[in-house]
């Protein structure tokens, strides 16, 4: 899910794709903590209809299902999502993550460092939507007073976490200087011969 004016992203995990579960995982990640939106602009796909459609009717939100062949209407979120969908894949490889508990981990963590990053916008989603990139334990140790506070950072999961974030983070920084150097030589001109010696 995106929002199409802050380019806030969430994803998570399916355990199926009955109405029923999609709806009960949109109501967790983005229902609960932003709001219904006013318009959910979705795939023409079984998961979104049946309880999904009822529910988003009964709150207000209108929805606008988008065929197929219209991906210039729905290519903000494909685009988005590959992005986000590359950075899960190497993460996921590089760290060896394994089992439903750290591949939620490794999700929740790739679309924190997306969120956290700048893109073409000159901000990051996180400072659209809330002003602020919201507090991650146990990167900044130097000039966050609190950072050693918040306690657990010994633990595993959250070592897994930092380990993660930062790795979501190195490869989203990759991808951006791939994509700028791309975007470089195809403004290159090509040389003229009169002009060489």
């Amino acid at each position: 899910m995106i929002c199409e004016t802050t380019l806030l992203h969430q994803a998570t995990i399916l355990e199926s794709r009955l109405p029923d579960e999609v709806l009960r995982k949109f109501i967790r990640i983005w229902a609960q903590p932003f709001g219904f939106p006013l318009l959910a602009r979705l795939d023409p796909d079984g998961a979104f209809r049946g309880e999904f459609e009822d529910y988003m009717d009964v709150t207000g939100t209108r929805t606008d299902y988008v065929p197929p062949e219209a991906h210039h209407r729905i290519g903000l979120i494909e685009r988005h999502n590959a992005t986000l969908r590359s950075i899960a894949e190497k993460v996921i490889d590089q760290q060896a993550v394994n089992g439903p508990e750290q591949m939620e981990l490794a999700i929740a963590q790739t679309v924190f460092a997306k969120n956290a990053g700048t893109w073409s916008t000159g901000r990051p989603p996180f400072i659209a939507a809330f002003g602020r990139i919201p507090r991650h334990g146990g990167l900044d140790l130097l000039s966050d007073n609190h950072a050693l506070t918040v306690g657990g950072t010994q633990h595993h999961m959250h070592q897994l976490a930092d380990v993660l974030r930062s790795e979501a983070q190195q490869h989203l920084a990759a991808m951006r200087i791939d994509s700028s150097f791309r975007r470089a030589l195809l403004r290159k001109t090509k040389p003229d011969p009169s002009l060489q010696i």
